[in-house]
């Protein structure tokens, strides 16, 4: 043993951890995916468990819509993850009993007062600070977010510090497993606070973030919750070749493990057909563009992308794994016909009755999609792979 290996294992005795380590092991870096699966192929499979990350744009683009259906995803994943630990747990308790040996005795001792902890924690919870004070219920219900067990702060008087640091505390407890600012630039500063309009200030929202950008990536990860800070969009006044900038200074930009600018696409009509703009007066839905900024969690090759957002029923998946079927083959379009392949095979999928899965038409096929389960997982299944960058000899 060398003076570094003397030294290391001091350090991480001194502070209680393994903060030194000889050699790094692959962190596996566990996602909550979106609905859309265009947005869920940008990433390699959804947003980083555990990180920050940044939803920008203009007014209108869909930002608050996204991270409403983060959150959605959010709960249901600690719903299933807290299931199958209890049944998890149930089931090595029930094997042991089986055995009659004394280290079987105190496994099922430790292992029936990790049920009892899990129990008492319960299922772990999405906080959502409404500092805009726009959080409508009747769309995020719409959405699938479970309001009622939604833990909303709506700030009052309440300073930036203060809010961040609510955040922070929160994450701490581990009973969270994602936390959400809307909006950053709402948040006022202490040092503004009580000041009139007419003082000006230098700084602002920055020094607050940046103090925080330090505290939160160690604290996030630990308590494997997922932070999304929702921003707007600023002219940047001082750099021509610069067309916007966001608030929150530099630094908090180094927080972010994805940053991703969103713009609102063109409207379409009940049938997902683009509608010209001066058509658009009583439009069905629009298109949500997406572009990733910045991403620390999968190769940046996956730059732009898109979703459909229908104003009656949310995002519209099927038009989703349509648009990603079209543009990997698994539905190949001759003429107004549609045929859809196992790209394994190169074979028709069989719907239920045998016959080759073939529809006439852009309307009757989305139809299809949404009623038919059977093909519709067909599909999913050979998407999915594609997102997560899974190839055939994989």
């Amino acid at each position: 043993m060398n003076n570094l290996d003397v030294l290391m294992g001091t350090i991480n005795k001194k502070y209680g951890s393994t903060i030194i380590t000889k050699g790094t092991n692959m962190i596996y870096v566990d996602r909550i995916p979106f609905s859309s699966p265009h947005l869920n192929y940008l990433l390699y499979g959804g947003l980083p468990v555990g990180k920050a990350v940044e939803f920008f744009g203009g007014e209108g683009s869909g930002k608050t819509t996204t991270a409403l259906d983060a959150v959605k995803n959010a709960q249901h994943k600690a719903t299933n993850e807290y299931n199958d630990t209890i049944n998890d747990l149930t089931e090595q308790i029930a094997k042991l009993k089986e055995s009659n040996s004394k280290q079987a005795s105190k496994d099922i001792t430790k292992l029936e007062k990790r049920l009892v902890e899990v129990q008492e924690q319960g299922i772990r919870s999405v906080l959502y600070v409404d500092a805009e004070q726009t959080l409508d219920e009747d769309w995020a219900t719409k959405l699938g977010v479970d309001l009622n067990s939604l833990y909303l702060v709506r700030p009052q008087t309440e300073t930036a510090e203060q809010i961040l640091q609510i955040i922070l505390d929160c994450v701490a407890t581990g009973d969270i497993c994602m936390a959400v600012l809307d909006s950053v630039p709402m948040l006022i500063p202490q040092q503004l606070m009580e000041e009139t309009l007419e003082k000006k200030a230098y700084g602002g929202i920055a020094l607050p973030l940046a103090r925080f950008s330090g505290e939160a990536p160690a604290l996030l990860t630990k308590n494997k919750c997922t932070l999304i800070m929702i921003n707007q969009m600023r002219d940047d006044l001082a750099n021509p070749y610069n067309k916007y900038k966001t608030p929150g200074g530099r630094a908090v930009k180094h927080l972010y493990a994805v940053r991703l600018f969103f713009r609102k696409g063109k409207f379409f009509d009940k049938d997902t057909a683009e509608l010209a703009n001066n058509k658009a007066d009583e439009p069905c839905g629009n298109f949500v563009n997406v572009e990733v900024v910045k991403t620390k969690i999968c190769k940046p090759d996956r730059r732009t992308g898109m979703y459909t957002l229908n104003y009656e029923t949310g995002i519209d998946i099927a038009a989703d794994v349509l648009e990603l079927a079209l543009n990997y083959n698994i539905i190949n379009q001759r003429g107004s016909w549609f045929d859809i392949i196992d790209i394994s095979t190169g074979e028709y999928i069989k719907d239920k009755d045998g016959n080759d899965a073939r529809v006439q038409g852009r309307i009757p096929l989305l139809e299809l999609l949404r009623t038919n389960k059977d093909i519709y997982n067909k599909i999913n299944v050979q998407i999915n792979k594609i997102i997560v960058g899974q190839t055939e000899e994989e």
